[in-house]
């Protein structure tokens, strides 16, 4: 694609930029050599999480929590999007990794944008989430294949685990009502971005 830069009037569809003067060249070669040269996703710059509500077909949704950490919370899987990596393919991956098993991508949901407080820093992400259905959920163990200090855990909405981590309740909020329950179909996701969020 095209980027543009309103302060110089600069314009590249090529992925380097094309100056219209010499010295607007020059100043921003200078200003990227000055970037740091480690940058720390969601700190640094903008991150984008996929994260995955799983669940069963019959009510039940699938919890995660990282036991190794101390004051561990439950949530939904969650996973860093790679760069050149699309959002499904990112599910597919935490699947695999998470639970050892394939699911259906039934659909996405939506984007929330999410900022909080961690320590003296603010960190922002854009959550893209999506519904997906696991065939055999009697094939998820109770840890991750990848990682033994992660626990799984199975949870009907109406009973969910003890302390969860504000981002998932922040996604419950925004898409429960659009979450299927036992006996009921799947409710039409909405269709707009959500906007800022804090937690």
């Amino acid at each position: 694609g095209s980027w543009f830069d309103s302060k110089h009037a600069h314009i590249s569809t090529t992925g380097s930029w094309i100056p219209a003067r010499q010295a607007g060249r020059n100043s921003r070669l200078a200003h990227h050599a000055n970037r740091p040269t480690h940058m720390e996703r969601g700190i640094d710059h903008t991150g984008i999480l996929v994260n995955t509500i799983i669940h069963d077909g019959a009510g039940r949704f699938l919890f995660t929590r990282r036991s190794q950490d101390p004051g561990a919370k439950w949530g939904f899987g969650t996973i860093p999007l790679d760069f050149g990596e699309d959002p499904e393919e990112a599910c597919v991956r935490l699947l695999k990794n998470e639970c050892g098993t394939m699911g259906v991508i039934e659909r996405p949901l939506g984007v929330t944008s999410m900022r909080r407080m961690q320590k003296d820093k603010t960190s922002h992400w854009l959550v893209i989430s999506y519904l997906i259905r696991l065939p055999n959920p009697e094939q998820v163990p109770e840890h991750s294949p990848s990682n033994p200090n992660t626990e799984l855990l199975w949870r009907f909405l109406s009973n969910p685990p003890d302390h969860l981590h504000d981002g998932t309740k922040t996604i419950l909020q925004r898409y429960s009502r659009h979450l299927p329950t036992l006996g009921t179909p799947h409710a039409e996701p909405p269709k707009t971005f959500h906007g800022s969020r804090h937690t």
